[in-house]
């Protein structure tokens, strides 16, 4: 099997079950079942193709069908539960993931996706026992120590977090992944030039990972060092123009170094995305004012007084204005 999870991106990836070498191969038996593993072959291409309806209709009729079993019924099953998870359907997923792992011989990453459903939907302990679970099958996949790793990370377990981004890096010196984690751990941690440290060889391993640039760049934001940082938030949304908080830390940044009108835009950005909020609309207002134009700062400064009459600092801007 290919790893496989949507921990933290939306995007949904046709990633497949392959038997691997000491797997029991599947069990064919008469022309029924060749049909079913035609199904399950064409529901692949489909998935692959993007056509989800299709991929998903071929894998159930292959598993409805009855005449799959062992593996390539856990590879039916397995199949489906990666469509239903990159749908947000996890329920679903989760009991195809359970089957699978009935099913095949070593179900190490199906573990880690079911864990990666649990985690993401309030069940961080039930999580930890399937990532133990697949660390105990194979203490060498480093898949299962990330997921772990961020598990610890939201239960606020530090140490724990740390030592299973640092062993997934000693089993893995090129995933980019656990640099990040890792790094915003010692960030937490006060440790910021190791954590910077941890995002370089991020963004050296992957130059396009948009996580490392916005990463490193609140890092050196934070540090008051706003000339890399804004550089950072620029490469981050060009890589990912839909991400709005990227946008609001450059909005941000170019804010604290004077950069008014650029800020506006940022801020616009923001608003564009994620629709009007009194934060984005006064900081945008702020920025237009600065910028020298009052007219279009007075409209969202009106604009953020209705959707939040008591935001912080509004009603003093306004009135120093001459508005109200």
């Amino acid at each position: 099997m290919r790893w496989f999870s949507t921990w933290q991106s939306p995007v949904l990836r046709a990633l497949f079950f392959s038997v691997v070498a000491g797997l029991v191969q599947p069990l064919v038996v008469g022309p029924a079942a060749a049909d079913a593993a035609d199904d399950l072959a064409i529901g692949a291409q489909a998935f692959a193709e993007g056509e989800i309806e299709a991929a998903y209709a071929f894998f159930t009729r292959a598993i409805n069908s009855g005449e799959l079993s062992g593996v390539a019924l856990g590879e039916a099953h397995y199949n489906r539960g990666v469509l239903l998870q990159g749908v947000g359907a996890d329920v679903e997923a989760y009991q195809d993931f359970s089957i699978t792992i009935e099913l095949v011989a070593n179900p190490v990453e199906v573990l880690v996706n079911r864990g990666n459903i649990l985690a993401q939907n309030g069940q961080p302990e039930m999580a930890l026992e399937d990532y133990d679970a697949a660390i105990l099958w194979d203490p060498e996949f480093s898949p299962a120590r990330i997921n772990r790793g961020k598990t610890y990370a939201d239960m606020g377990l530090v140490t724990q977090a740390l030592a299973d981004f640092t062993a997934a890096i000693q089993l893995d010196p090129l995933n980019v992944d656990a640099y990040i984690e890792r790094a915003t751990i010692l960030w937490q941690d006060a440790s910021v030039a190791e954590a910077i440290a941890d995002l370089d060889r991020a963004i050296e391993l992957d130059p396009m990972s948009a996580a490392a640039h916005h990463n490193r760049g609140v890092m050196f934001a934070v540090a008051g060092d706003f000339g890399p940082a804004i550089l950072d938030f620029r490469t981050a949304v060009a890589l990912i123009p839909s991400d709005s908080q990227a946008w609001a830390d450059l909005g941000y940044s170019l804010f604290d170094t004077g950069q008014f009108a650029e800020s506006a835009t940022a801020f616009g950005r923001v608003i564009d995305l994620d629709g009007a909020e009194a934060m984005f609309l006064f900081a945008r207002g702020l920025s237009l004012n600065l910028a020298g134009s009052p007219g279009q700062a007075a409209a969202e400064f009106y604009r953020a007084y209705d959707l939040e009459p008591g935001f912080p600092g509004l009603r003093e801007a306004m009135r120093e204005m001459g508005l109200r």
